[in-house]
């Protein structure tokens, strides 16, 4: 799986929905690789459209419904338009 290429065309999708303040879920690559390759590709989607990124926009999770529902209701009180999960 693509899952760098992934997020950049679910990133690109709600950018052409004007959603600029997007979370991102973390699906816990981090705990078995060196980098998760979503987190990767959401940092240089939002370089490459001029938004700094902010750590408070990210929740790491594991890829868990509850670590999805947790996470959600954290990003959602920061203001986010939109939340990218990097687990389905």
């Amino acid at each position: 799986v693509d899952a760098a290429g992934c997020t950049k065309t679910a990133m690109k999708y709600l950018w052409n929905l004007n959603h600029r303040r997007i979370g991102l879920l973390t699906a816990g690559y981090r705990n078995w690789m060196k980098t998760d390759p979503c987190l990767d590709a959401y940092k240089e989607f939002m370089a490459e459209h001029d938004i700094a990124f902010n750590p408070e926009l990210i929740y790491d999770g594991l890829g868990t419904i509850a670590c999805g529902t947790a996470g959600a209701a954290q990003l959602i009180p920061r203001g986010v338009t939109a939340i990218f999960a990097g687990n389905d």
